[in-house]
């Protein structure tokens, strides 16, 4: 029986002269993390991992024009980049790992 993320693959029954052997793989299902969401799945997913009312208190006290021009991608954005400074910044003000922040981007993309 496999664990939930993982796949078992059948390998073919071979015969030798100890009898019939049957082998099996068992391989780590990857997700790959989508390059983009839209904002509003990404604020959703926010929401859901309880750090959007984080989220917004960090983007408020972002200073300078570098905050300023956070504040607007956050408010009037329709997608949200994996790569984009704002996602990175974001995620070291949330102390959010890599991992973290893919793993919120894969949970947005399944929000239909």
């Amino acid at each position: 029986v496999a664990s939930e993320g993982f796949e078992v693959i059948e390998g073919s029954p071979e015969l030798d002269a100890g009898g019939w052997h049957q082998t099996w793989r068992v391989l780590p299902i990857v997700v790959p993390v989508p390059v983009s969401v839209t904002m509003r799945q990404a604020k959703l997913a926010l929401s859901r991992a309880i750090v959007l009312g984080r989220a917004n208190t960090a983007i408020s006290a972002m200073p300078g024009q570098a905050g300023e021009e956070a504040r607007i991608e956050w408010e009037y954005a329709t997608t949200l980049r994996r790569d984009h400074p704002l996602v990175a910044g974001l995620g070291q003000a949330l102390g959010l790992t890599a991992g973290d922040i893919d793993a919120l981007f894969i949970s947005a993309a399944a929000i239909p």
